[in-house]
Formats: C-alpha cells, sequence, structure tokens
C-alpha cells in the first residue's frame, strides 16, 4: 500500500506538471496570456484521476494476474472515458470543436501504440538475455 499511495503522488505530480506546460502551449497558440486557477485546479483533478486509474490497473491490489497488454488497454479505454468526461464537464473543449477532440483521440491512440511497442521490444530484449543465460547455464551443466 505504501509503494501505490509513494506511486501515486509521483505520478500526480508528473502528469499534474505535464498538462499545465500543454495548457500553456495550447493557451499561448489561442493568442491567451494566462490560465484561471479554475481551469489549473480542473488540471489537477485530472491528474489525480489519471494517477489513481493507472495505479490501480497497474498495480496488483485488484488485478492480481493480468498481462501489461491487458493492463495497458484497459487503463487506456478507461482512461479515455474518464478524461473525455472530465474534459467535457470541465468545458476545456467545446462539444463542437471537432478539431480539438480528433487530436485529443489521436493523440491516446498514438500512446497506446507506442507503449505496446516499447513493451515489444524490451520483451523481446528481455527474452533474449534470458534464453542466452539459460543457454550458458546448460553448456555449464554438460561439462
Amino acid at each position: 500500500m505504501k509503494t501505490f499511495l509513494l506511486n501515486f503522488r509521483d505520478k500526480t505530480m508528473f502528469i499534474f506538471s505535464w498538462l499545465v506546460f500543454v495548457w500553456l502551449v495550447f493557451y499561448s497558440f489561442q493568442g491567451k496570456i494566462e490560465i484561471s486557477v479554475i481551469v489549473i485546479w480542473q488540471l489537477f483533478i485530472l491528474s489525480v484521476s489519471g494517477s489513481f486509474l493507472f495505479n490501480l490497473i497497474f498495480s496488483h491490489l485488484i488485478f492480481k494476474k493480468m498481462s501489461f497488454t491487458w493492463r495497458l488497454t484497459c487503463f487506456i479505454i478507461s482512461f479515455a472515458i474518464l478524461e473525455s468526461f472530465l474534459i467535457y464537464y470541465f468545458q476545456l473543449f467545446g462539444i463542437t470543436k471537432l478539431i480539438e477532440w480528433g487530436i485529443f483521440l489521436s493523440i491516446i491512440i498514438l500512446q497506446y501504440f507506442i507503449s505496446l511497442g516499447i513493451f515489444q521490444i524490451y520483451k523481446t530484449k528481455t527474452g533474449k538475455h534470458y534464453t542466452n543465460l539459460l543457454k550458458h547455464y546448460q553448456e555449464r551443466k554438460v561439462i
């Protein structure tokens, strides 16, 4: 539980910092020069909810035996639904701004496939490493 809470804190602050940065860039392109306190609180709520969801799905508190791919898929789907609801509820994007919603959806899909690709590379590299260790062990045992 301590690890869960520490990860929750760290991820919340990382996500919040990143969201504030992205929102500053987003506002700069729109010609706005300030971010309201309400928007900062909304970004913080997005950060807390996303971090909690991530820690819940990727920890072993509830889902004891679930592969990374299934965890990632569950996270992306549930986070996209939650984030869409919060963005709509906070009116961060207008409902009629299809370009912003399209960019948002594209980013989520891109993150999913990048994460799967990184995991596939990691899994292949780790598999080769352990195969080589096993071969080395078997060679030593035979001699």
